[in-house]
């Protein structure tokens, strides 16, 4: 629609307990709206804005702490990193442009 676009991903049912956050690369050409990293668990749909990505591959890590219920979401919740079972991203607003995000994965601080 305009003003909004995103993908939508289903998962295999999985716990990301063990995890502190997802990261991955992107870069993007024109376009200047947020990109909103989201995630669907057991608790909820969950999601944070970073900015527009850069031209150039970007490595980012968004630590799940992070994370906020969507302003449309039930709020009140706590998070909780069980039954994950969907990973999307959505680009908000008026300018158009491309996006790409590549090799997602989920991180943790090695001890």
């Amino acid at each position: 629609s305009p003003n909004y676009s995103g993908i939508q991903r289903f998962l295999v049912r999985d716990n990301w307990r063990a995890y502190e956050g997802i990261r991955f690369r992107y870069r993007g050409e024109g376009g200047a709206g947020n990109l909103t990293p989201q995630f669907r668990n057991d608790s909820g749909y969950w999601e944070t804005n970073i900015p527009a990505p850069p031209a150039e591959w970007t490595d980012i890590e968004i630590p799940f702490t992070t994370f906020h219920e969507p302003p449309w979401s039930e709020q009140g919740r706590t998070m909780g990193l069980t039954g994950t079972t969907e990973l999307n991203f959505y680009v908000g607003g008026a300018a158009g442009g491309s996006y790409e995000i590549d090799d997602i994965e989920l991180y943790r601080t090695e001890e």
